[in-house]
């Protein structure tokens, strides 16, 4: 199933996409279907209140409220491309973007001053369903809900700068947009399959 959240004049609303479009439910939050487990998915397809076209829609951020959104950093070896200063890790280097900073999929980023430099990183974002402690290798995507994109938007005169300003250079507001949807982890079973890719002005910055 593939989710999204979508502005209505009656407020935020829970939708499943179509083909050529989307089924707007009563539900007015994803984060309450996902606490509320598998079975809420069904509630939720028999649910719906209209169809609408693609057009017709404002695509909200999916989740617009993570209780945290954590990051890998350095993990691709492009990386050492961008910036010789990095080293790969050893095992995952992790950091957080600030909830604040979370937009939707088609909402404007804003360059907190004209010289600010950014850069988009497109990501795989993967949205955990429950609560997890001390998983295993071999239980960790049993928690998965299912994925979604994130664009870790960053500002890397702040995040280069000598005294390593990360969490500026990461969490400024407009910083973290998600979205379109909520792809639900059983349409998903090979995420590591997935190619990703960013354009700008159709230009393609990242394959």
């Amino acid at each position: 199933m593939r989710l999204a959240l979508v502005a209505t004049a009656q407020g935020p609303r829970v939708a499943i996409e179509l083909a050529e479009g989307f089924a707007v439910t009563a539900t007015t939050s994803l984060q309450d279907v996902i606490a509320a487990g598998p079975r809420e998915l069904v509630r939720l397809a028999e649910n719906v209140e209209r169809e609408v076209r693609a057009a017709d829609v404002r695509l909200l951020a999916p989740i617009p409220s993570p209780g945290k959104v954590i990051c890998a950093g350095v993990n691709y070896r492009s990386h050492l491309d961008e910036n010789p200063n990095a080293r790969l890790p050893h095992r995952p280097y992790f950091f957080a973007k600030l909830p604040s900073s979370v937009i939707g999929p088609n909402d404007a980023i804003v360059k907190p001053t004209p010289t600010t430099e950014l850069d988009p990183e497109v990501e795989l974002a993967v949205v955990v369903g429950r609560r997890a402690r001390a998983l295993t290798r071999a239980d960790a995507l049993g928690s998965v809900f299912g994925y979604t994109i994130l664009n870790d938007v960053s500002a890397r005169d702040w995040q280069f700068a000598s005294d390593g300003q990360m969490m500026l250079g990461k969490g400024i507001d407009t910083f973290c947009p998600i979205g379109p949807v909520v792809v639900t982890a059983d349409e998903l079973t090979d995420p590591s399959a997935l190619t990703l890719s960013t354009s700008v002005n159709g230009e393609i910055r990242q394959s």
